[in-house]
């Protein structure tokens, strides 16, 4: 329900992040000019300045040019670092999203084929279906894991809902083997089995 809101958020915060960082170019180019010219305006400075040979205005005025377009770009180089840096965390968060979605279509798989099999009492569903939606399952938590290492409280949940796949996996070959042998401890067997998915 909620793993494409991480994405959205990202996007609009990186989005902000370029339009901020080409407004400031623009404005950066127009204080340097600014600066500048107030620096020039002041009288002692204009005296030293207006004794000066040409060779030294240039001089003067193309070295404090120099020396601001130094300083904003530097700062710039920085941001540009901060948004490549934003792009890469986008692009692991859209491959977690994919994974997290995969993981939600898998156990939905295992549920519905379960369900299937023990209605069916056909074992085919279990062994060409449902055990292969387990496996799958298996290594996208595998991975998510590996993925949110530093994210405390998502790791928890991971791990919670790795140990509890056997489980609802387990529970669900019980529910088959309870409809094989009677419609109602199947039924039975199925609230079982879905008070151990809503786990999952």
């Amino acid at each position: 329900v909620s793993v494409s809101a991480p994405i959205l958020q990202e996007e609009k915060r990186i989005e902000e992040s370029g339009f901020s960082l080409s407004l400031f170019v623009s404005v950066g180019a127009l204080a340097s000019c600014l600066i500048i010219l107030s620096v020039i305006k002041r009288s002692y400075i204009m005296k030293w300045f207006y004794d000066l040979r040409i060779a030294g205005k240039l001089a003067v005025g193309f070295g404090a040019m120099l020396l601001i377009m130094a300083v904003f770009a530097a700062f710039v180089v920085n941001k540009m670092q901060e948004f490549d840096e934003d792009i890469r965390n986008l692009e692991n968060l859209q491959k977690k999203v994919e994974v997290a979605k995969d993981l939600q279509l898998q156990v939905a798989n295992v549920w519905q084929f379960m369900t299937d099999a023990s209605l069916t009492k056909d074992q085919s569903v279990i062994d060409s279906e449902a055990r292969p939606s387990l496996e799958a399952a298996t290594k996208d938590i595998d991975l998510l894991i590996t993925m949110n290492e530093h994210e405390a409280e998502t790791l928890g949940k991971l791990k919670n809902i790795k140990d509890q796949l056997p489980l609802m996996f387990a529970s669900g070959s019980a529910m088959f083997d309870a409809y094989r042998r009677d419609w109602q401890q199947g039924n039975r067997a199925m609230e079982e089995y879905d008070k151990v998915s809503e786990g999952v």
